[in-house]
């Protein structure tokens, strides 16, 4: 899938065995950090009596979400980078908290009242999602050759 992230599209049939190892490589990446994750955070729900399940499952999802660029970049110097950065960011702003908490065996400093997700839980996973969605359409309407474009429209607010 090449939607001008620099991105390697998935191998063709007749496809070099570099360019099917680097592929395999990339979901092997993505996997295994979204695997650690979760073996954290299961971890971290086994031994905190104060944990909230559903926290934990809050964490997740934005992780998973936040990690979906190691699949499609190839290069994290290319026109993905902003991508790259702003979901380190994101992540680190609404989720590193709860994870600590849930790590450390504090209490939870939002309750649940039975949904699955809050409503601010929600709000902050379709920002990101919409996120996402508008970087990769600006990347797919800007030419290839407006590679210093994307900057630009980020400083130019400034």
């Amino acid at each position: 899938m090449n939607i001008g992230l620099d991105a390697a599209p998935a191998p063709a049939p007749g496809a070099t065995s570099t360019d099917k190892s680097r592929t395999r490589r990339k979901y092997l990446l993505f996997l295994a950090v979204n695997f650690a994750m979760l073996a954290l955070i299961l971890l971290a729900l086994a031994t905190n009596k104060h944990a909230d399940w559903r926290t934990g499952l809050y964490v997740e999802t934005l992780f998973l979400i936040c990690t979906l660029p190691l699949i499609f970049v190839s290069s994290y110097r290319g026109r993905a980078s902003l991508l790259i950065i702003f979901l380190a960011y994101y992540f680190a702003t609404f989720a590193l908290k709860d994870l600590s908490d849930l790590l450390s065996g504090k209490p939870p400093a939002l309750i649940h009242s039975g949904s699955l997700f809050t409503g601010g839980e929600l709000a902050i996973l379709l920002g990101v999602l919409c996120y996402i969605i508008g970087y990769l359409t600006a990347l797919v309407l800007l030419p290839r050759q407006s590679a210093g474009a994307m900057t630009r429209l980020v400083t130019q607010g400034d």
